[in-house]
């Protein structure tokens, strides 16, 4: 995924250069980010798997292009473009927030679904569940569990929905955790 990663990276260098050379007002340039830059780069969040360190990246990238069209010094920090407005920021957004809410929109319709894809879901999550429970704990330097994530389930779940698989015999977890 790290093709998907660097060419979200050049969509907002690009769409960012235009947008600065198009020497808008600062609300056309926020009402611009909000309807064309954001929405080309969450659109692949559903089955692009980013880390955390990607996303604040993707951020970093769009708080550049933000302080240029909005005149903003280059120490104005990244959480104050980042913030919405009645905290006190400009009101961008985080991508971790879009992230996070259109991959448990997609797992919860996938979940609930009464179709095939229900099936697959449900199948896969029973099958993460057996496996964290039987397998020894690893935690990270916060003390989390790092080794029972959902990020399996969201992977079959992603790939699932994108190629619009409908399998009745769960034959995409055959192969095991972590081969998706």
């Amino acid at each position: 995924w790290k093709h998907q990663f660097e060419h979200c990276m050049r969509l907002i260098k690009t769409h960012g250069e235009r947008l600065i050379a198009a020497n808008v007002t600062a609300k056309r340039a926020l009402d611009l980010i909000a309807s064309v830059i954001k929405p080309k780069i969450t659109y692949c969040f559903p089955i692009a798997p980013f880390t955390a360190l990607e996303i604040s990246q993707l951020d970093a990238r769009l708080a550049q292009v933000v302080r240029q069209c909005l005149r903003l010094p280059v120490t104005f920090p990244t959480m104050g473009i980042l913030a919405p407005r009645t905290s006190g920021g400009v009101g961008v957004g985080s991508f971790m927030i879009d992230y996070i809410q259109m991959n448990v929109q997609h797992l919860t319709r996938a979940l609930n679904s009464n179709a095939d894809l229900g099936d697959l879901m449900r199948a896969a999550l029973t099958r993460q569940r057996a496996a964290c429970a039987a397998s020894p704990m690893t935690t990270s330097a916060r003390g989390r569990d790092t080794h029972c994530s959902h990020k399996m389930v969201f992977r079959q779940l992603n790939l699932a929905h994108a190629v619009g698989i409908t399998l009745r015999d769960n034959t995409m977890l055959s192969a095991g955790p972590g081969s998706v």
